[in-house]
């Protein structure tokens, strides 16, 4: 059997169709201490990879 090498790319949410990029507060603050914050959808992602089989 020969070795073969495959290579994939991608994108998701190119035309920020789906997810709409936003910032909202997730917990309430305690004493002095800062809010955490929830990021709900990236505005644009990228992967990729390569898989080797054998």
């Amino acid at each position: 059997m020969k070795p073969k090498a495959y290579v994939y790319l991608g994108a998701d949410n190119l035309f920020d169709t789906r997810n709409a990029s936003m910032v909202i507060i997730n917990v309430n603050a305690f004493g002095n201490s800062l809010p955490r914050y929830y990021y709900q959808g990236s505005p644009f992602n990228v992967f990729g990879g390569v898989k080797f089989v054998f």
